[in-house]
């Protein structure tokens, strides 16, 4: 048996295993330091804090380059590795004059616990009442990222009585799946090894809020919505159900040849002052 085929049947075993374990399968955490921000020339602050069940989870507070800051950016970030990679892709806020917060959810990077959706719901709404109580005036935009957007939508859909006091100015969500059971049943349906076990999504992950549900529970905030035209990971149309959902002011934006959450990366020259441009158009409104 090739390498191939034994993680393929190994992971099969896991899948049995893992039944109604919360969809620990989402995440892939390590503790491993990839790059801080002084190596990119961003100054910044190391920030511990608890969520809402008293796990302490640590996170960076990256300011501004301009002398006055224009709001914070918080990250949602995916669920592989951690927070020390992830920030990368927003790292060009600072020179647009936001501070950029970033944060590892239980049981990533230097945070406490072990990973599941529910507590990192948790650790996604800890991370927006702290930025709200610490800067009550500041205007903030939250940026879910893959599934830290699937994350950060239970996390408001939890706080509805929070968002009026948070000052949120846009919910960006960048390849973010529009339901759990549908992107794992549409992974094991790429496999010949996993395809006859697809069933086992809605075992896996049925107690869980759909993003798709909780979208249309939030206050009227505008919506961002972001996806790759290439995109193996979280195919656009995910992406294309999350919008339809929106009954507010919304924004679609397709990139042409973008993957998984390169829109700012990759095709940062375009998107970036666009970017910029759409948040100085909400400041006006």
């Amino acid at each position: 048996m090739d390498s191939k085929k034994g993680k393929q049947l190994g992971f099969i075993f896991c899948l049995l295993s893992l039944v109604g374990c919360g969809g620990s399968l989402f995440f892939y955490p390590t503790q491993e330091v990839y790059t801080l921000p002084e190596q990119v020339k961003l100054d910044y602050e190391v920030v511990n804090f608890r969520s809402r069940d008293g796990v302490l989870l640590n996170g960076w507070l990256i300011h501004s380059k301009t002398k006055n800051s224009r709001g914070i950016a918080i990250q949602f970030h995916g669920n592989a590795e951690n927070m020390t990679s992830h920030f990368l892709s927003l790292a060009w806020l600072p020179q647009y004059g936001f501070d950029l917060f970033v944060f590892d959810y239980r049981g990533y990077g230097a945070s406490q616990g072990s990973p599941t959706i529910q507590g990192a719901v948790l650790d996604s709404l800890a991370a927006i009442e702290y930025i709200a109580k610490r800067f009550p005036e500041q205007p903030v935009i939250l940026i879910g990222q893959s599934l830290g957007g699937a994350l950060l939508l239970s996390a408001l859909h939890e706080a509805q009585t929070l968002l009026p006091h948070a000052s949120i100015q846009l919910i960006v969500l960048e390849g973010t799946f529009a339901s759990y059971q549908q992107i794992m049943q549409e992974k094991m349906q790429s496999s010949l090894l996993l395809y006859p076990f697809q069933w086992l999504s809605y075992l896996m992950v049925g107690d869980v809020d759909d993003p798709q549900d909780s979208i249309t529970k939030t206050n009227d905030i505008p919506y961002l919505i972001i996806s790759g035209d290439d995109d193996a990971v979280v195919p656009s149309h995910h992406s294309d159900a999350l919008y339809q959902q929106i009954q507010g002011q919304k924004y679609r934006w397709f990139v042409p040849s973008g993957r998984h959450i390169d829109t700012f990366t990759r095709f940062g020259s375009v998107y970036q002052p666009r970017f910029d441009k759409l948040i100085r158009e909400l400041a006006v409104h």
